[in-house]
């Protein structure tokens, strides 16, 4: 492997924000404060009764198709498999969580970032005393409080929350290739119809609240509850690419 840079390097066709779709924006709670109510686990429901692979067109706020993503479910046992693959041009980024399937507290997880140039690898391994990061050829650690999930596991913990108008709950999520923790706040604001590519959806608006940003998600209101649409406030968008 040849030497690398950070994760956070936005230096490819993928500076317009598209890294940071694998992880839940790390930009927006790099800087983000407590807000909302105190912390709790927020898993209500488990939606997957087996594999589920979805795809999608990631756009800016224009409307240009700038890649194309996957979120991909695999059960194994008592755990899951949450995986993400990301490409825009010769750029990929993988990642891929190891979580309690009944919880979604995190027990490993994996990152590789893909480009001309480069290939960026991250390791995580949790334990009783937080979490292991090893970066190609560096290794640190970090504390993992209570109520907290992997960053990278994001899209599919939303989910799991009670979809109801008018929940709100806060949690910690752990942003490993930054070695940082922050506090999320989501907010549930009613049902919506969303049309993308694979069709028109009765979702759930789901707000994604830091101190400096704002994002918001779309969830079907189905019993699988597929991520409809996303937009991460930072110039991209997840638009669902096919019918699940």
């Amino acid at each position: 492997m040849t030497p690398s840079r950070s994760l956070s390097s936005r230096s490819s066709p993928l500076s317009r924000g598209f890294l940071i779709a694998a992880a839940f924006a790390a930009t927006l709670v790099a800087c983000g404060g407590d807000s909302g109510p105190p912390t709790s686990d927020i898993v209500s429901t488990i939606p997957w009764r087996g594999n589920q692979s979805l795809s999608y067109q990631l756009k800016d706020n224009d409307g240009l198709i700038i890649g194309r993503g996957t979120l991909l479910v695999v059960p194994k046992g008592e755990t899951l498999n949450l995986a993400q693959a990301f490409e825009s041009g010769s750029n990929r980024d993988e990642t891929s969580v190891a979580v309690d399937g009944r919880t979604l507290k995190p027990i490993s997880a994996s990152r590789r970032i893909f480009t001309p140039d480069d290939e960026t690898s991250l390791e995580v391994t949790y334990t009783a005393e937080g979490a292991i990061i090893k970066q190609d050829e560096k290794q640190s650690g970090l504390s993992v409080p209570e109520h907290a999930y992997d960053n990278d596991t994001s899209l599919f913990l939303w989910s799991t929350v009670d979809f109801r108008e008018g929940y709100e709950a806060s949690y910690v999520t752990i942003i490993t290739n930054r070695r940082s923790r922050q506090t999320v706040t989501l907010r549930v604001t009613g049902r919506e119809r969303v049309r993308v590519p694979a069709g028109e959806f009765d979702c759930w608006r789901l707000e994604i609240e830091t101190s400096n940003a704002k994002q918001v998600a779309w969830y079907a209101d189905t019993p699988a509850r597929p991520l409809v649409r996303y937009d991460n406030d930072r110039d991209l968008i997840f638009e669902l690419e096919t019918a699940p």
